[in-house]
């Protein structure tokens, strides 16, 4: 059974060609981004929520909206958030464990300023930058430095703290009997 194209003796040279090619990849005009096999395997990567899921899917179709030109420049609204399947109050939780899971860096904070208002910013660290239109600037894959026990002790943190906040509403509302 051969593979690829055969060279000169009849061997395959390992080379795909032609309609083959066509199959492999995306279709002409489908928007497509790579994600390497060392980040799907990771622990930051693996142990997401699923809010961070959504959060860090919406980013990479902004990505691929803008041809992988802005990164560093992805835009989200936290209507845009709710719309894609955040709950609201989900929104920010999600943001601050992609940033700890070094997923995604802000790069400028939004907000309102007097009547205007201006979206957050982000970085997907594991795909380069394009920097002043002509040079790239590589991916700073800040995950890397991210272990399974890290995650774990961040997520039974953030649990902790959800449940005491929980407890306190509960007391404010219910009183001190409640």
């Amino acid at each position: 059974m051969s593979f690829g194209k055969s060279d000169s003796k009849g061997r395959s040279s390992g080379k795909h060609g032609g309609k083959f090619n066509d199959r492999l990849g995306p279709k002409k005009g489908q928007s497509w981004t790579w994600i390497t096999q060392e980040l799907i395997i990771s622990a930051p990567w693996r142990r997401r929520t699923l809010n961070c899921v959504r959060f860090i899917e919406f980013l990479l179709a902004d990505h691929m909206a803008n041809a992988g030109q802005e990164n560093g420049r992805l835009k989200a609204t936290y209507d845009q958030l709710q719309k894609w399947g955040i709950r609201r109050p989900g929104i920010r939780p999600a943001i601050d464990e992609a940033e700890f899971l070094g997923l995604v860096r802000l790069s400028s904070q939004g907000g309102r300023y007097g009547t205007a208002r201006k979206p957050s910013e982000y970085r997907l660290t594991f795909h380069p930058v394009i920097v002043a239109h002509k040079s790239i600037a590589s991916a700073t894959n800040e995950w890397k430095g991210i272990t399974i026990e890290m995650v774990h002790k961040y997520h039974t943190k953030t649990k902790e703290l959800r449940k005491a906040t929980k407890q306190y509403r509960k007391k404010q509302f219910y009183g001190s009997d409640g």
